[in-house]
């Protein structure tokens, strides 16, 4: 067995390697089967996003029906969302990767299965929800549910082990990037970065045209 066999880890298990070796396990996903659990964490990473949407905005408290309607709204509808995002994503990280001298060199489908496993944090982000739901129910989508949540300091502790997970996704995803582009970390946090902004820009034009299609302002009026 040579050195480099020697250093590189032995993954087995892609779901639990990819935490502490991000690069050696893309790097087996795609050469065995890039296209393997994209689906899935595309959804789940849909379904966190609809859940924050969700809390922030208090859906419980102008939708009408039981609670089945509102956790069938937030799965089947951010599922198919966060698919679609997956893969938005994955071209804006390959488009803002020829900008400023990045060269990034890898393809559009390896770029889309390093968003999924990126994403494989929203896993314990619901597992975070899924605690919340079991002590204050489906009230925290209620804005009277998350002040109970906030007076607690129940959010608190909460947003803390969040910010843990956030930190790591950042570590995870530039890891993937910097392999899959074959670029230095400095040009895979950039690329991260621009990547971000580009999606940003979009959907604040699209907010525009929405706003001006329905007639909603984002500004207060004026009395």
């Amino acid at each position: 067995m040579s050195e480099e066999e020697k250093k590189t880890p032995n993954i087995k298990n892609p779901w639990l390697s990819v935490w502490i070796f991000p690069e050696a396990t893309i790097e087996k996903i795609l050469r065995l089967n890039p296209k393997y659990g994209i689906y899935l964490l595309g959804a789940l990473a849909g379904v966190l996003q609809a859940m924050n949407i969700a809390e922030v905005v208090h859906a419980k408290d102008f939708i009408s029906g039981n609670d089945t309607f509102l956790m069938a709204l937030i799965f089947g509808l951010g599922s198919i969302l966060g698919i679609l995002n997956m893969y938005l994503t994955a071209y804006a990280l390959k488009l803002t990767g020829t900008w400023f001298k990045i060269d990034g060199k890898a393809k559009y489908s390896d770029l889309v299965a390093v968003v999924a496993w990126a994403n494989i944090v929203a896993i314990p982000f619901i597992a975070i929800y899924a605690v919340e739901i079991l002590f204050f129910g489906m009230t925290i989508f209620t804005k009277i549910g998350f002040e109970e949540m906030v007076q607690t300091g129940t959010s608190e502790f909460l947003t803390m082990v969040q910010a843990f997970f956030q930190v790591w996704y950042i570590f995870m995803f530039v890891k993937m990037i910097r392999f899959v582009q074959q670029i230095k970390t400095i040009k895979a946090v950039l690329n991260m970065l621009l990547m971000f902004f580009a999606l940003v820009c979009v959907f604040m034009f699209l907010s525009m045209i929405i706003m001006g299609i329905t007639g909603v302002s984002a500004l207060p009026a004026v009395n």
